[in-house]
């Protein structure tokens, strides 16, 4: 007993001392393991029940699904994402006191990426929903007053959530786009067109990370390391694509070109980002805004005048690129016709019902959807108003997190809108929360379980995510508070 004991300690020392000296090869090979067993476990969950999935996909895909009271994968896929999560953490951390060079955390994020995108649709079935889209476009169908169900009894049909067959896109003109081209691509292969779309966002991924490192000046691997590497990406922009990886990109390119003078360029790029997900629009005003305010000699009014002729050229040609490319106007607030258990707008419906006793569910659930779309659209209003306190990428940042988080439904993906922007430079507060909502994100309504019990996951993995970021938060600031007083004991 006492030799086992020496050899385990002896294992250990070894582990430790590797990790010591190689550090980004441990995370990069531990990364890779973990993400396997969620792809693995993954697989036999599925992305989502009462579905059946176009192929094995290697035979990772279990096209039989889940039975009843089967909950053995979907709590190994969990405990996995935990785990991933858990070493984005320590990885940020190392990579935060050790800065490596940019290429070494490219090759962590090579290896965590993998897995994901080599398996099958993870977390949910957008990405199906995109190709069915195409599909009835290359029926001569306009996605905007069509659904999915139209297609018949098509494979792609099957593989759709039953709670989104019936909704017409809500995606804008580019993204209608993309979806029609990923099928014209493929040749009207579904299976194709969705290995296209995960081309498509994995492309978009990487530009994510380079604008970052960018965005980050001095800390790029850091940067780098709290986008590329965060879970919620792998899961929701490779493993199941999501356009919205599209839309980030352009939002932080249009971030990007901001910070260096070149303000048209930037409004342009925001038009575009709007035009893949209406959510990107928002950094339309706020970035005209911000030019506003640090103009030095050209008036304001023709400044303005012509930064909107800019978005509004922008727009329009991306909208007459696809036919009835203006359909969306009218189709965007489907995205959040869903309810979801966690969502504030669900949360205030709740507080409101013991006090109006008499109003129905649906009474309930407007009540809560306007209150929460009434404090997202104040809370936009105030951040562009006060825009000259703070950077720009933070100003975007907190109005699409606004955005994300009081919309009427809360998809774990939303939360990538503001968190993506704010990464780059983030740190202190900044970079604890933008940590905490990601991960709490990845635990958002797991898959394979039941509905009740998934609510009591949902709502446990809450609970720990926000006591330990109090306790993260309360840690920082003591340590702020204790830096000026030891310098000026030094001095």
């Amino acid at each position: 007993m006492n030799d086992l004991a020496e050899k385990a300690l002896r294992g250990l020392d070894a582990a430790r001392k590797q990790l010591r000296d190689r550090p980004m090869l441990c995370l990069a090979v531990l990364g890779f393991a973990i993400a396997s067993v969620v792809v693995v476990a993954g697989g036999r969950v599925g992305a989502a029940r009462s579905t059946r999935p176009l192929t094995t996909w290697l035979g990772l895909q279990d096209s039989h699904g889940l039975t009843p009271g089967d909950n053995l994968p979907g709590a190994v896929m969990l405990a996995a994402i935990v785990a991933l999560v858990l070493l984005w953490l320590l990885t940020v951390e190392i990579v935060r006191r050790t800065r490596p060079p940019d290429s070494r955390v490219w090759w962590v994020a090579a290896a965590w990426i993998t897995p994901f995108a080599v398996g099958p649709p993870l977390m949910d079935t957008s990405v199906h929903t995109y190709v069915a889209y195409g599909l009835l476009q290359r029926a001569g169908r306009d996605p905007y007053t069509s659904s999915p169900s139209l297609l018949g009894d098509s494979p792609i049909v099957a593989a759709i959530d039953p709670g989104a067959r019936g909704v017409p896109s809500s995606a804008g003109p580019l993204g209608t786009v993309l979806q029609h081209l990923s099928v014209s691509i493929s040749g009207g292969s579904a299976l194709g067109a969705v290995i296209v779309v995960r081309v498509v966002c994995l492309l978009a991924v990487i530009w994510i990370g380079r604008l970052a490192a960018d965005l980050g000046g001095s800390h790029r691997a850091e940067a780098l390391s709290l986008c590329v590497l965060n879970p919620l990406v792998l899961l929701y922009f490779v493993s199941s694509p999501h356009l919205d990886a599209v839309m980030i990109a352009f939002v932080l390119a249009s971030l990007s070109a901001a910070n260096q003078h070149r303000w048209l360029t930037a409004v342009a790029l925001a038009g575009v980002a709007g035009s893949v997900s209406a959510q990107g629009f928002i950094a339309v005003p706020i970035i005209i805004t911000v030019h506003w305010l640090s103009r030095r000699t050209v008036a304001a009014w023709r400044l303005i005048g012509r930064d909107l002729l800019v978005a509004a050229g922008t727009i329009s040609a991306c909208g007459l690129i696809q036919p009835g490319g203006f359909g969306w106007l009218w189709t965007v607030s489907k995205q959040f016709t869903t309810h979801t258990p966690f969502a504030v707008a669900s949360a205030i419906g709740e507080v409101l019902a013991p006090i109006v006793r008499a109003a129905s569910f649906d009474d309930l659930a407007a009540s809560g959807r306007i209150t929460a779309m009434t404090a997202a659209v104040c809370t936009i209003i105030y951040l562009i108003i006060t825009a000259r306190r703070r950077a720009l990428e933070r100003t975007t940042g907190y109005a699409l997190l606004a955005l994300g988080l009081l919309a009427p439904s809360l998809n774990p993906w939303y939360v990538l809108w503001g968190a993506l922007c704010l990464a780059p430079t983030a740190n202190g507060p900044r970079r604890i929360w933008v940590l905490a909502l990601s991960a709490a994100a990845c635990v958002l309504t797991p898959p394979g379980f039941s509905r009740l019990l998934t609510n009591g996951i949902t709502a446990v993995a809450l609970v720990v995510t926000a006591a330990i970021t109090i306790v993260l938060l309360t840690v920082d600031a003591r340590r702020t508070s204790a830096e000026p007083a030891t310098v000026s004991a030094e001095n």
